[in-house]
């Protein structure tokens, strides 16, 4: 089952923290920055790839002190789940900070995310709050992110017993779409691609100081292309069927979206064939549609309240069957079911004959 999210807020990582007063580091001062991590199953670690671990400075981090230089930033060489509990957990190599110094964990994941740039005072930084997804893997990246940062000091360290270990989540939503031709289908179809409008495709992870984990978002530019990336079905991929349904792509686009704009291309043809065959484009908005009856834990946000049906919000999964028939395409929902999200439950639109919604 995916993990509820729970924001603990800064102010609460201050009590939980020692205060420098309360701190003695007699006898600890040789102690390396150990942690244990995790995210909510191996799946997602491993489908993410490789991680960064973050250590911060916490005075830097309660002072609010912009473009903050980290401490020390690692790029471990295994998977998050291997440095989960009872495994090792993930040696810095690096001394805990000297005095009554706390250090605060954070991460993401994958390492193929680019950290921005900043000058301040002059001098040139590496901005750890500002993460690009590299082109080419817009849409295509399992984007993770610490739930919550974790503070430790030489007196108080992070692999203590009891501690709490750094957890993951997925920053996106993931799409599936499937596709299948609806029983009186004249027409050949193959070759399905999909075209996210760009307010989908995220492109950035923004660190959110108030909530505490980073934040997928579209950033783009009026004069960028309203569809940045093209998923879909290989070359060779059989042409659609009513008896089977397709796999077209799946996409890890911007959470918390009331509806997906998409352009999709099809080859089209009067014969089995494809003998004169036309590729065929048109524009279609997807809408989400579930069912959140609010007794289920991850039905609510974290005040508590229900979140909204229409809405897909970050660390969930929905699926799309695109139907294709004479009079143009039908949408239904199903169960989906993300590696680490759970399930959603969709509703069965009635808008095929009952023996085919199955």
């Amino acid at each position: 089952m995916m993990k509820r999210l729970f924001i603990i807020p800064l102010i609460a990582l201050m009590a939980a923290a020692c205060t420098k007063e309360d701190i003695s580091v007699s006898g600890h001062e040789n102690i390396p920055m150990r942690l244990y991590s995790n995210a909510v199953d191996s799946e997602t670690s491993s489908s993410a790839g490789s991680a960064v671990f973050l250590f911060w400075d916490f005075g830097d981090i309660i002072n609010n002190t912009a473009y903050p230089v980290p401490l020390v930033v690692c790029y471990p060489e295994e998977s998050i789940d291997d440095y989960a509990r009872p495994n090792d957990p993930y040696n810095t190599g690096r001394l805990y900070p000297d005095g009554n110094r706390r250090a605060l964990a954070n991460g993401y994941a994958p390492s193929l995310l680019i950290p921005a740039t900043v000058t301040v005072d002059g001098e040139e930084r590496t901005d750890y709050e500002n993460l690009t997804i590299p082109e080419n893997s817009l849409c295509e990246t399992d984007v993770l992110t610490s739930v919550q940062p974790i503070v430790g000091s030489a007196s108080l360290p992070f692999d203590r017993n009891g501690g709490e270990p750094l957890e993951f989540m997925h920053a996106c939503s993931k799409v599936i779409i499937n596709a299948k031709l609806a029983g009186d289908m004249t027409r050949f179809i193959r070759h399905v691609r999909i075209s996210p409008h760009k307010s989908m495709v995220a492109n950035r992870m923004k660190w959110d100081r108030d909530e505490s984990f980073y934040r997928a978002e579209a950033v783009w530019n009026d004069s960028d292309a309203d569809y940045p990336c093209v998923l879909g079905q290989p070359e060779d991929a059989d042409q659609l069927t009513a008896q089977i349904t397709s796999d077209v792509c799946q996409a890890y686009v911007t959470p918390r979206m009331v509806e997906m704009p998409v352009e999709i291309t099809v080859e089209r043809s009067e014969n089995v064939q494809f003998i004169d065959s036309k590729e065929v484009t048109f524009n279609a908005i997807l809408g989400f549609d579930i069912d959140r009856d609010g007794n289920n834990p991850e039905d609510l946000d974290k005040s508590g309240n229900v979140k909204n049906s229409n809405t897909l919000y970050e660390n969930e999964a929905y699926t799309f069957t695109l139907v294709f028939g004479e009079d143009g395409i039908e949408l239904t929902g199903r169960k989906c079911e993300w590696e680490a999200g759970g399930n959603i439950i969709i509703p069965i639109y009635p808008i095929l004959p009952e023996d085919e919604t199955t």
